[in-house]
Formats: structure tokens, sequence, C-alpha cells
């Protein structure tokens, strides 16, 4: 949400606040592999505002997989939503190993 704060104020775009919450208690994805990542977070979060038409950005600080932002994607998509993009800080392959 920080990172999301600071790019609403230098874009003029406003933050949903916490459009998502988390609704299953998921292991932690970081020892997951990826297939495991993608079992682990199906359907862990319940979207909590009208997103029909809108078009919207997952902002998040590190993408590995890509697991956790294709299942919000899907989330949003699913429940109307225009576009999505993803905006994050960082990508990590899935092939180097976590330090």
């Amino acid at each position: 949400m920080e990172i999301a704060q600071v790019l609403s104020e230098f874009t003029r775009v406003p933050t949903l606040g916490k459009a998502l919450r988390r609704i299953n208690d998921t292991r932690s994805q970081k020892q997951l592999g990826a297939s495991d990542r993608i079992d682990n977070i199906r359907d862990a979060f319940s979207l909590d505002i009208d997103v029909r038409g809108k078009n919207l950005a997952i902002v998040d600080d590190v993408v590995t997989t890509g697991a956790t932002v294709a299942e919000i994607t899907r989330k949003l998509k699913a429940n109307g939503a225009a576009d999505v993009q993803v905006v994050c800080l960082a990508r990590t392959p899935a092939n180097l190993p976590h330090l």
C-alpha cells in the first residue's frame, strides 16, 4: 500500500485502498515452487468493492512466479474489471535461488 500511495501522489491516480481481502490462511509462498504457489493462492481473496468497468493496476513490490498477481487479476476480471495491469518494483526470475 505504501508503494501504491506514492505512485498515486505522483500520477494523481487514486488508490482503491484495500479492495481485496485475504480470506484463506495460505502457507507462505516463499518456499513453494511455481505450481504449488498457484494451488496455494487459488481462491484466497475476497473482493470488497465494485470493479465493473474499471481499469485497474495491481501494485506489488516483488513478483516471482506471478501466481499471486495472476490470482488477483483472475478475481478482478471475473468481477467485471475492464483491464488489469501489474506494476512491480522487481521481477525475480523463478529459477533463481531466493536469497
